[in-house]
């Protein structure tokens, strides 16, 4: 299956995965300062996960901030449910927890998430 990777440039730019006419993922990201970025979300629909699809996403996504604006790190804050092993998928990714931050809990009342602060190199 072949998908269309397209980066949508605007004050908030998201990186659209597209299939025939259908959007199954999308990508925001932040430009911190001339070396720096931050992934603000990275989604996958449901029944597209577990297939590289949201890895393919988040190279092409570090893909357009080293190439199109010289980024050397990017960030995420990864919320992760209790249930859930999402930490391990950005791990796999290249992405280390920063330890220069703390691992925090949010409760909205509903779930209760990990707040995980990793960091990745990309040049």
């Amino acid at each position: 299956m072949a998908y269309i990777l397209k980066n949508v440039f605007s004050k908030s730019p998201k990186v659209l995965m597209i299939d025939g006419k259908n959007v199954i993922g999308n990508c925001t990201y932040s430009i911190i300062n001339d070396t720096n970025a931050c992934i603000n979300n990275l989604y996958i629909e449901p029944e597209y996960r577990n297939n590289d699809n949201g890895s393919c996403l988040l190279r092409y996504t570090e893909n357009i901030l080293e190439t199109k604006y010289n980024i050397k790190t990017t960030s995420l804050l990864a919320y992760e449910p209790e249930t859930c092993n999402l930490r391990i998928f950005f791990q796999k990714n290249g992405y280390t927890i920063d330890d220069s931050k703390k691992i925090e809990t949010f409760d909205d009342g509903q779930k209760v998430f990990n707040l995980i602060p990793m960091i990745k190199n990309i040049k």
